[in-house]
């Protein structure tokens, strides 16, 4: 007898003269993305669920983040969501930090102010951001961080 094996969901994308990639999961792609493929991705994701929001896990795991990366909704109830922070790391490639707390991650472009408490910013900066090299973009990021604790 046969055995059935269960295929996985991967994400797949079609570049235009290239083969076909598929990522297992949203970060695979924050490793390899640069900050043009980021934008491009959020348009085809946005355009593909302008009439219906997404239905599978797989499709959610895709638009949600990016959403919430692109289009911050500052009354959202997550922005004040607060916890111990886990990790907190810089996509260089693509110019995008996630920050992982217990029972959270926010995907968030390195140039952008995004509503979060006063007290989590905080703790992001006390928490070091992982990078693989220390460079303009890291400085320019924990700069507007700090500019942004400092207007609250």
């Amino acid at each position: 007898m046969g055995s059935v094996n269960k295929l996985r969901e991967v994400y797949q994308i079609f570049r235009v003269g290239q083969a076909p990639k598929a990522y297992p999961y949203f970060e695979a792609m924050l490793k390899e993305f640069d900050r043009d493929d980021m934008v491009t991705l959020w348009k085809l994701v946005k355009d593909r669920f302008k009439e219906e929001l997404p239905k599978s896990d797989l499709e959610k795991c895709l638009f949600w983040p990016l959403k919430v990366m692109f289009e911050p909704v500052a009354t959202d109830g997550l922005w004040q969501f607060e916890a111990p922070i886990k990790s907190w790391r810089l996509y260089k490639s693509c110019r995008v930090h996630c920050l992982i707390m217990e029972g959270m991650i926010f995907y968030m472009l390195n140039d952008v102010e995004y509503p979060l408490p006063k007290t989590t910013l905080q703790k992001m900066l006390d928490h070091k951001c992982e990078v693989s090299e220390f460079d303009d973009d890291l400085i320019q990021m924990i700069n507007l961080i700090r500019e942004q604790i400092k207007k609250e």
